[in-house]
Order: C-alpha cells, then sequence, then structure tokens
C-alpha cells in the first residue's frame, strides 16, 4: 500500500499472489484512496468485460456506498446520467474507469495516470490485432511522468506469466515472519508444511470375512462380529490398522529448529513479518534503524540490511496462499486440495489439472506443464555445414512464410524437396512500421524479397515459388498487399486450431464491390490448420535420420530462433468430461515456429504432394546426359512460376500476370533487406 502513494519514488510495481490475500481489495483501496486524496484518472483492467461489470457492481460500488468520504465525491447512479455508470464514474478532478482487457475500445478509451490490472495472466494473448492488453494499457499513462502502474495476478503457465515475468524484473521480495518458537525468520514454504492423517483399526472376521472397529489392534479381548455374531479374537491375524482419506492435523515445521507451528500462531506472524527483496537492484545499505520512510529490507551479499534503492527495477512482491489470514483460507484445506490434486483429475470449467490449479491459486507459482515439447539441444543437433542464403542439393521447392508484428515483419524462406525434406535457407526480419506504406515500407522490402534468387548447390539460381502471410494481426495492410501480389502467389492465411483439419483448406473470398457481392478475381484467404501443422512438425523433429520429413537448420541461426520452435506444448485437458488436445505457449515469443507452420502450408498450396521431382531435379541439378537440355528448361526451374510439377492448387483462380496499378509494393530495385535474424521486439 506504501508504493501506491504518489510521495513513493516507485511507479511500477508487481504482486505475484496465491488465493484468499488480499490481493484484488489492495487495488480496490488505492481506488478509494486515489479518489479522495490525490484525484485523477484511474483506470483498473479486469480479464474481461463481464468481470469487469461484476467488480464494479458487486465490489466497487458497495464501497464506494459505505465509505462516507467516497459516497460524496462519487455521482449518485442515474438511469439517464453518464457521470456514474457501471463501467465509468466521475468524481471531481479525476474519474475512474473499468474495463476489460478483451475490449480494444476500452483499453485506447482515455488516458490515465493511475492503471490498476488486476488478474494479468487470465487477459487474452491479443486484443484486436494490437498485441498485448497489458502492454497496451501500460501506453495509457504516458501522457503522465509520475504515473503508477500496479500489475496483481495469481499465475499461469511457466514461461508464459505475465506476472511472474513481472516479479523476475523486479525486487522479487518475499514475506518473512519469525517462528514463534525459535524467532527465526523465514518465508512460509509449501515444502515445511506437514499433516496426520487419521487412523481406524478394525477386525476381520473369520467367519463371514465382514469387519468390525476395534480401539487398538494389539488388544488381546475376545468381541462379536458385527454382521454373524460370531465370537472372535483379537490377534495378528484378524486386526490392522488402516489409514483413512480424512486429515487429523495439520502443522508448519519451522525450518531451523523443527518445532511444529500451528496455524493460531500465524496472526501474531503476520503482524511481526516484514517483506526482504532479494533482487533489489543498485542502491545504498543504510543503519537498520534508518527511518527513511522509502527504504526497503534486502537481502545484501547473504545478509539483511536496510536498503534505499535507486529505483531503476519495478518492486514485486510473492505472497502464497498459506499466510492467507486466521479464517480465510486454512492450512487444512491446501492440504486437502493437495492431497486431491495428487489423485489427478482436472477442473471442470477450465480443463486445467488439478495440481495446476494447487501450483496457482495454494503456492502461488506458475506452474510448468508437461506435455509434448521437442528439445532445444536436440534441435540444435541439426545444424550443418551450410549458410544462411544457400540451398542445398535437396532443396527443390522455394517457399516463404511472413509474421506480422507490431513493429516489423519476419520471413523465412524454406526449400522442400522429396518426401517433404525440410531446409530452412533463410530467416530476415524487417523492422518498420507495418501500418505504413509506399516507397520505404516494410511491405516494399517484402516485395523486393519476393523477387530475391537463390543460389542452389546445382548451380542455378532459385525464387520463391508461393508466399503465405498471416492475416492475424493488421489483416487490411495483409490484404492490400497479397491482392497486389497475387499474380506471385501471395496469399492470405488464417490459423485454424481446431482438432483434425488439413494443414491448408480451401480458400474464402473476401473482397466485396460496392453492393456487398464478393468479388471472384480478389484476396482469397486460406484456413491453415495450425494444430495438423505443428503436430506434424513437432514429430518430425524426433526424426534421427536424414531423409523423408527431416529438418535441417543453417548455421548462423541464433538461440532464440531454435527457442522459439520449440515455444509450444501439447497438452491434453479434460473439460466437461471430454478429452481436448491443446496448444499451450511456453514462453511469450514462437514467431520462428508460427513461420515454420506457414512454410509449409506455402509448400502444400504450391502442389509439394503431387510434384514431379524427378522433372525438377534434371532442371535444377542436371547430369551429363541431360545437358543439352540446360537451356530449353532453366527458365521454368528458376522463375517460381508454375510448372514443373510446382505449381499452385486447381482451386487457385487465374490472376492477372503484372502488379497492381497502384504500384504500393513494387520494391526500388536498390532496395537491400538487412538479415537481422530474431530482433528484439
Amino acid at each position: 500500500m506504501d508504493a501506491m502513494s504518489f510521495s513513493h519514488p516507485c511507479t511500477d510495481s508487481a504482486f505475484m499472489k496465491g488465493t484468499q490475500i488480499g490481493g484484488s481489495e489492495a487495488l480496490y483501496n488505492a481506488i478509494g484512496y486515489v479518489a479522495d486524496q490525490v484525484p485523477c484518472p484511474i483506470m483498473l483492467l479486469m480479464p474481461t468485460i463481464d468481470t469487469a461489470k461484476r467488480v464494479s457492481k458487486q465490489r466497487l460500488q458497495p464501497m464506494i456506498d459505505e465509505t462516507p468520504c467516497l459516497a460524496t465525491r462519487f455521482a449518485e447512479v442515474k438511469s439517464r446520467t453518464s457521470s456514474n455508470t457501471v463501467l465509468m464514474k466521475d468524481f471531481p478532478g479525476g474519474v475512474l474507469v473499468v474495463t476489460g482487457a478483451n475490449s480494444g475500445p476500452g483499453l485506447r478509451s482515455m488516458p490515465v495516470r493511475v492503471l490498476l490490472q488486476d488478474e494479468i495472466d487470465a487477459y487474452p494473448d491479443d486484443v484486436d490485432g494490437e498485441g498485448d492488453p497489458s502492454a497496451v494499457a501500460d501506453k495509457r499513462t504516458d501522457t503522465y511522468a509520475r504515473a503508477k502502474r500496479i500489475k496483481c495476478s495469481t499465475p499461469k503457465i511457466k514461461g508464459k506469466s505475465r506476472i511472474d515475468r513481472r516479479y523476475q524484473a523486479g525486487t522479487q521480495a518475499r514475506y518473512y515472519v519469525p517462528c514463534p518458537h525459535c524467532k527465526h525468520e523465514q518465508p512460509l514454504a509449501w515444502e515445511q508444511m506437514r499433516w496426520q492423517m487419521m487412523h481406524r483399526c478394525e477386525a476381520v472376521c473369520l467367519e463371514c470375512g465382514g469387519i468390525s472397529e476395534i480401539e487398538a489392534v494389539d488388544a488381546q479381548d475376545a468381541i462379536t462380529c458385527r454382521h454373524c455374531q460370531a465370537g472372535m479374537l483379537i490377534n495378528d491375524s484378524t486386526a490392522r490398522e488402516v489409514v483413512t482419506d480424512e486429515i487429523e492435523r495439520v502443522w508448519y515445521e519451522c525450518e531451523n529448529c523443527g518445532e511444529s507451528i500451528q496455524e493460531h500462531h500465524k496472526t501474531a506472524m503476520l503482524e511481526q513479518g516484514r517483506h526482504i527483496h532479494h533482487a533489489p537492484g543498485p542502491g545504498v545499505v543504510l543503519d537498520d534503524n534508518d527511518p527513511d520512510p522509502h527504504a526497503i529490507w534486502a537481502m545484501v551479499r547473504g545478509e539483511v540490511k536496510r536498503f534505499l534503492p535507486n529505483w531503476t527495477k519495478p518492486l514485486s512482491w510473492h505472497v502464497s496462499a498459506l499466510y492467507s489470514p486466521l479464517g480465510w483460507f486454512s492450512w487444512l484445506k491446501a492440504v486437502r486440495q493437495y492431497l486431491d490434486a495428487q489423485q489427478g483429475g482436472y477442473d471442470e470449467e477450465t480443463g486445467e489439472s488439478l495440481m495446476q490449479v494447487f501450483e496457482n491459486t495454494v503456492k502461488g507459482d506458475p506452474y510448468e506443464i508437461v506435455g509434448e515439447q521437442p528439445k532445444i539441444n536436440i534441435i540444435k543437433q541439426r545444424v550443418e555445414d551450410y549458410q544462411l542464403g544457400q540451398v542445398p542439393a535437396g532443396g527443390l521447392l522455394l517457399v516463404a512464410g511472413v509474421d506480422v508484428q507490431g513493429d516489423r515483419l519476419e520471413v523465412e524462406v524454406d526449400a522442400f524437396g522429396r518426401g517433404e525434406e525440410c531446409w530452412t535457407v533463410d530467416h530476415q526480419v524487417i523492422h518498420g512500421d507495418p501500418t505504413r506504406k509506399g516507397p520505404g515500407s516494410v511491405w516494399e522490402a517484402l516485395a523486393d524479397m519476393r523477387a530475391k534468387s537463390y543460389q542452389h548447390a546445382g548451380g542455378q539460381t532459385l525464387r520463391i515459388t508461393a508466399m503465405a502471410v498471416d492475416s492475424g494481426y493488421l489483416t487490411q495492410e495483409v490484404y492490400d498487399f497479397c491482392r497486389a501480389w497475387s499474380h506471385r502467389h501471395v496469399f492470405a492465411t488464417k490459423g485454424d486450431g481446431a482438432t483434425g483439419k488439413p494443414v491448408i483448406s480451401r480458400p474464402v473470398l473476401v473482397d466485396i464491390n460496392h453492393k456487398g457481392v464478393r468479388i471472384k478475381q480478389g484476396v482469397q484467404l486460406w484456413h491453415v490448420g495450425t494444430d495438423t501443422a505443428k503436430e506434424r512438425f513437432y514429430k518430425r523433429l524426433e526424426l534421427s535420420e536424414q531423409g523423408p520429413g527431416y529438418h535441417h537448420f543453417p548455421r548462423g541461426l541464433p538461440d532464440e530462433y531454435f527457442e522459439q520452435l520449440a515455444a509450444e506444448k501439447l497438452v491434453r485437458r479434460k473439460v466437461r468430461g471430454m478429452e481436448k488436445h491443446e496448444w499451450v505457449k511456453t514462453r511469450e515469443r514462437n514467431e520462428a515456429l508460427d513461420l515454420k507452420i506457414l512454410c509449409y502450408a506455402a509448400a502444400i498450396y504450391s502442389g509439394l504432394q503431387r510434384t514431379n521431382w524427378d522433372m525438377i531435379e534434371s532442371m535444377i541439378n542436371p547430369t551429363q546426359q541431360d545437358m543439352f537440355a540446360r537451356n530449353t528448361t532453366r527458365s521454368a526451374a528458376t522463375t517460381g512460376a508454375p510448372g514443373g510439377g510446382v505449381s499452385p492448387p486447381p482451386s487457385a483462380p487465374a490472376q492477372p500476370q503484372q502488379p497492381a496499378a497502384s504500384g504500393l509494393f513494387n520494391a526500388p530495385k536498390t532496395r537491400r533487406v538487412r538479415s537481422a535474424g530474431i530482433g528484439s521486439r
């Protein structure tokens, strides 16, 4: 709460937590503080609009109504006034906007000085094609030099979790509490939780096999079977002790003295605890009694010191559900949830495994999904002795894939051969604003790359046969480029993650005339079965011998490229009793994997599965016997136009053989594209 004050020098903070900790309540308190003490524009960003409405009605409005100083500042809710609605509430000097991360207009609505983001790991990956909604919302604070940006969330998937990334980038505080017995300070860790299950003693009747409960297994008394009324003697052959599924007691074991800490000790422990930051960044070590109000406790060279940071890093904290106040989420519930998770199973609503739910909500840690994923070191072993820009002898069909990002285009060129064997030929990053067209734009550079020739090991030069461009972001810009270059088999794609879809399906027309009728010669949108293509690609990365389906990589690709190739896992979940297969990102960036899928789609579009490889190989790698035919076949082999078995699918309509009249995408011949490998955002 101190860091939320405008007198505090920290501008960015992150709180990674378990459930029932009061993280959301802290954000609501910040809203009340700002509205009452330092009025200014505030935005509370929830995962969805529906969640935002529910929070506004059930949490914020009651807080306003029951707090006298806030009730007088916020306008009364009236049916025909815009001063106080569910998602926007005016007060003197400011306004509170409550919106959802799935609403692009809501994120673009206004500049704010205080940005509160709750449950950011539940935000969608992209909002209206503009990218990460958390980052989009952060831009709303650019107007204010002393803005406050506070992010709070229960983490989700390791490698993908937004809150975990921000926690790791921050000061990484843990809350240390003293042991009530030895006073040793320690953060509450799940590994120190202990519990004892209830036991039951029972005897088995030798006559009927019935079971009767007894007081102890070592009793020597004779009892009567409660089932058949036969008498039986309690001894080693008839008595046994059984562990039940009921928890008898739960306690915490001090990591220092080993004494049992009961949950009723927690209230006093929390009052005496303190946050200790393990990665405070640069700063000044102070005396332990220094009264500086902005000083923190930090771990400095293995010792806890009073510390004044330079505020070059955000403040970040981690608090698990084990700290939940007495009467909220108990240790008993935590243990019961863990034991249930060990039995397996899935959450009925989300499909997440119960162990993931436990890791996220109780421990407050991101969960590492167990699934099918290639190993990066195994992929890197496929690097061979050829350079970027060269086409090895087996590569006969050249295709390209394009991924559109907010500040660049990423392009990969692959060569396919017999049996769908594949060679990575080129990977380039074209930096610039994709919303800008005309001379010098990224689209001009892409057009120049489309016409580029690549040197083949057989001595010929090859050009790209087809280019697939993902239209998931900046859709209209992609359509415009594909429309201008459709005569060179540049086509727009859209991913379809449904199970069992073909790698590439029949196209649909997207251009319409003034009457709303689809234009037959307009842009075609080809749907790509990403689930099928990814599974096939990952299976082929498991191949150990070169040949059909094997993927080759050249020298010069950075480690980031290979990490992006292995950025997703295939996991199996159960949603409402039905098994569901889903690709889950384990890291934020996966452009290299997307490009591989686009190249494969472009290859199938070009006739990969029905190509006459003998004829193409005779043109590209001629033997002495057919050298006399080289001059007559060379042109067809190197233009990249349909022919020689390399042709677009029959459903592709004939296109005019000249560029669009506008010329927006005709790159100057002197333009060179810098091969940058994997660029940073």
